[in-house]
């Protein structure tokens, strides 16, 4: 019964797996037939099926006529009519006119059914030379990039037609401006032709569509940036343009210029000329604006790669170092606030300060980044020096218990706890070191806390010793040593 299941099961199931792959062919046959019906320039093209309905008195009839090689159509009762350079709309207007003209009030319709296939060559600058099966509504570009290399030009795209006229086309002007003129229908027995570029060249930097692109004849670094780049952006550096080229002899160096795009001059020229494989790069504007520095804790690698988890320190240890652009005129807030997201849990708030340089008089200015970040003028915010620096100390997140309670040692934070709740994970006072409950609470810098202020992280708890029985301890002891030796000493004599 296994195999005969088995067996049952490696015939039904393929069987049924093609039955859904035909039937999603058809419903996909169905769809372009219909929007090919919705163009008004769709050519009748050899293979199509169409299906004309008409009535004569009260019979509906409903015949299927197909488009032959030589475009001729078969109407059966009404005739042997032509298609070739005719629209589907043409064709339809005028085989509706020949029904009417015999059968009056016979409201014909004629509808695709499906839409005729054949075959172009693609040759030239392709993976494979060789055959596409294409219908109708395929469009040049969809073949020519579906075969061409890396190395094709898709400017200059060669369609010979079956009649021997070849035409050239554009597909960046497709592509970019949509000119659909660029982008023609293919028709039977086309054959497409790919050349090599001969000019490929890269834009990157400050420009609204960085990418690479292939130029034309007589087209160089103004059109470049300007049509294929689309210009500057407002941060683009015009006077900064720096240009790689790479030597086709492979033992060659590279060379880097740097041209100007609102000068003239040799090699400073915006016509400059662009050679092959040439990569161009816009510098900003703002690789120049002075710098301040934050240093400590905080995140310093590339902002797309950090986010900060609530509880998690890490990147938490070790020294980090952030060079900060502003522009003149920016204050303190401006720069913490923008550079926000790179503090981390660890970074402490209230005990950074602001170190100017010896230029600048040296200063040292304390500072509370939480009223820089949060309030809208802030008390100290100073107008930004070139080469200030900011520094953010670590905080770890722990308290300290010591003295005299049972399991002294570092406890870890929770925000909004009293000392009660630092004193019970230590285990309580332990009664034989102190007596009553008079803590003495200091923060990270040595002062003095209340009993009842939230505790902070790094804050110290401290249960001095002043239990009587801690001191006698040690002097039972040595008085229980003293008088034992007396003893020996007496049972000797």
């Amino acid at each position: 019964m296994i195999i005969a299941l088995t067996v049952i099961a490696g015939v039904v199931f393929p069987t049924v797996l093609q039955a859904e792959e035909t039937a999603q062919m058809l419903e996909e046959e169905r769809l372009r037939a219909v929007y090919a019906m919705s163009l008004g320039d769709y050519l009748v093209t050899p293979g199509d099926s169409y299906t004309l309905s008409y009535r004569v008195g009260t019979e509906a009839i409903s015949a299927t006529v197909l488009v032959e090689r030589d475009y001729r159509i078969n109407l059966g009762a009404f005739g042997v009519i032509s298609a070739e350079g005719l629209t589907f709309p043409e064709l339809r207007q005028r085989v509706e006119s020949l029904v009417v003209d015999s059968y009056p009030r016979s409201t014909p319709r004629l509808v695709i059914r499906s839409l005729g296939r054949f075959q172009v060559t693609v040759t030239g600058e392709v993976e494979r030379v060789g055959l596409s099966r294409v219908d109708g509504l395929t469009r040049l570009e969809s073949v020519a990039r579906g075969r061409a290399t890396e190395y094709a030009s898709m400017r200059t795209v060669t369609v010979r037609r079956a009649d021997g006229t070849r035409t050239t086309y554009d597909l960046f002007r497709f592509e970019r401006d949509g000119e659909v003129s660029q982008n023609p229908y293919l028709r039977p027995d086309d054959r497409i032709e790919l050349l090599r570029a001969p000019r490929t060249v890269r834009v990157s930097g400050e420009v609204h569509r960085p990418g690479t692109y292939q130029l034309l004849p007589g087209e160089n670094l103004r059109e470049l940036i300007e049509r294929y780049g689309g210009g500057l952006t407002a941060a683009g550096d015009p006077e900064r343009v720096r240009i790689q080229r790479i030597p086709p002899n492979l033992r060659a160096t590279s060379r880097s210029y740097e041209v100007r795009l609102d000068t003239s001059g040799p090699e400073t020229s915006a016509d400059q000329e662009l050679q092959d494989q040439d990569r161009v790069t816009v510098r900003t504007k703002d690789q120049f604006l002075p710098v301040v520095f934050f240093e400590g804790a905080i995140f310093a690698g590339e902002e797309r790669e950090f986010e900060v988890r609530e509880g998690v320190d890490a990147p938490a240890s070790g020294y980090a170092r952030y060079s900060h652009r502003y522009r003149p005129g920016d204050t303190l807030a401006d720069a913490v606030r923008s550079i926000s997201n790179r503090l981390l849990p660890a970074s402490d708030m209230a005990g950074a300060y602001l170190t100017r340089s010896m230029a600048s008089g040296g200063e040292i200015i304390e500072l509370d980044l939480e009223e820089l970040i949060y309030q809208r003028d802030p008390e100290v915010n100073p107008e930004l020096q070139p080469g200030d620096r900011i520094m953010i100390p670590f905080r770890q997140r722990f308290v300290t218990v010591t003295g005299g309670v049972h399991a002294p040692g570092r406890i870890a934070y929770v925000p909004g706890r009293t000392y009660d709740y630092y004193l019970a994970q230590a285990g309580g006072v332990n009664p034989n070191r102190h007596m009553g409950e008079r803590p003495r609470i200091y923060t990270i810098d040595g002062e003095r806390r209340n009993r009842r202020d939230e505790i902070r992280p790094e804050d110290r708890i401290h249960f001095s010793t002043n239990s009587p029985i801690f001191y006698l301890g040690p002097v039972t002891t040595v008085l229980s040593l003293i008088t034992s030796t007396v003893s020996m000493i007496l049972l000797l004599q």
